[in-house]
Parts: structure tokens; C-alpha cells; sequence
């Protein structure tokens, strides 16, 4: 809802027009549905639906599965006791998830190896581990850095959907990208 309304105010202040492109960061830490999911305010909005148009999204890639299909899965065999709908529930709760199983599995590393539950014993049990998170596959490299594949969405101009950006035509307001050298 405030993400609506910065960019309704954005709109009516000609921020929309193609000389900007808005990115925002809070997808970055989760994985945003998109295939076969309506945004109901885009569908429900034209105005919120133009100024969007200057919005591309970066995301956690879903690598098994949407969010919205993992979260039913997990309501279906009974892992989730909860009444909210897969919309009613922020897809940062696939992060969280993710970062518990992470944690666990150093957990377990350690004690594997006969270590003290230390911050330093943890962080570095972390390294080179592969497993299915939530709706997306966790893997760390030896440094025990996470390797995380994102992906660009897109509008497409006119519908309520976000759209995946594959090497085709990005949908700029105006019809054209803003200068390589913006003075933003």
C-alpha cells in the first residue's frame, strides 16, 4: 500500500514518464511470485497500473516452485496450521524460513564435528552447503557465502502481471529506456 502510493504520487508528478525507472529494494530479499499471479491493485487501479510501468523488479528467483505454491503445499500436508491465504502472507516469511533451515544445518555440522555452538563455530559451518529451501534451492560456496539467483520482472504496459525479463524487450513507459547517462 505505500509502495501504491509513492507511486501514485510519482505518477502525478510526471515522475512516471519514462525518465526514471524505479526499482524497489525490498524484493531483493525475497521471492516475489509472479507466474500465475494477478496484482489485483494493477488490474484495479490505471493510474497506479501507468506508474508502474516504471517499476522493474529484481527478485529471488523461485527455483522449485512460486511462493504462493509452496506455502498451499505446506498448508496441505499439514507443516502450516494456518488460515491466511498464501496472498495474506509476505513472501519474506520464505526468507526466514530459509535462514532457520541455514542456521540448523550448522548447528547440526558442528555438533557432526565435536564443536561448541560459537557465532564463529556457526559461521563457519556454513560453508558448501546445498539444500531445498522453501521454494527455492539453498546453496553456499566455500567462503560460506550464499549463490543466489534472482531474476527482472516486468510489466507488460497493460495487464495486472508481472512478467519475467528472459532477454526480450524490456516495457518502458514512453517507449523507450531512459538516457544511459540519467542525472539520476
Amino acid at each position: 500500500e505505500q509502495q501504491a502510493s509513492f507511486l501514485i504520487k510519482a505518477y502525478d508528478m510526471g515522475l512516471t514518464k519514462g525518465q526514471y525507472v524505479f526499482i524497489p529494494y525490498d524484493t531483493l530479499l525475497y521471492s516475489l511470485p509472479y507466474i500465475n499471479t494477478t496484482y489485483f491493485p494493477l488490474q484495479n487501479n490505471t493510474k497506479l497500473r501507468k506508474a508502474y510501468d516504471a517499476v522493474l523488479t529484481i527478485t529471488i528467483e523461485s527455483d522449485l516452485m512460486s511462493f504462493n505454491e509452496a506455502y498451499n503445499m505446506a498448508r496441505r500436508f499439514g507443516e502450516l496450521m494456518v488460515s491466511q491465504e498464501p496472498e495474506q502472507v509476505s513472501p519474506l516469511f520464505g526468507t526466514i524460513y530459509n535462514s532457520l533451515y541455514l542456521l540448523a544445518k550448522s548447528m547440526h555440522n558442528a555438533r557432526r564435528a565435536g564443536k561448541w555452538f560459537s557465532g564463529s563455530n556457526l559461521a563457519s559451518f556454513t560453508r558448501n552447503i546445498t539444500f531445498s529451501g522453501f521454494n527455492q534451492n539453498i546453496r553456499t560456496d566455500a567462503q560460506g557465502n550464499g549463490q543466489t539467483d534472482y531474476v527482472l520482472l516486468d510489466t507488460d504496459g497493460w495487464g495486472s502481471e508481472l512478467v519475467l525479463f528472459a532477454g526480450t524487450y524490456i516495457h518502458f513507459p514512453a517507449g523507450s529506456p531512459p538516457p544511459s547517462d540519467s542525472s539520476c
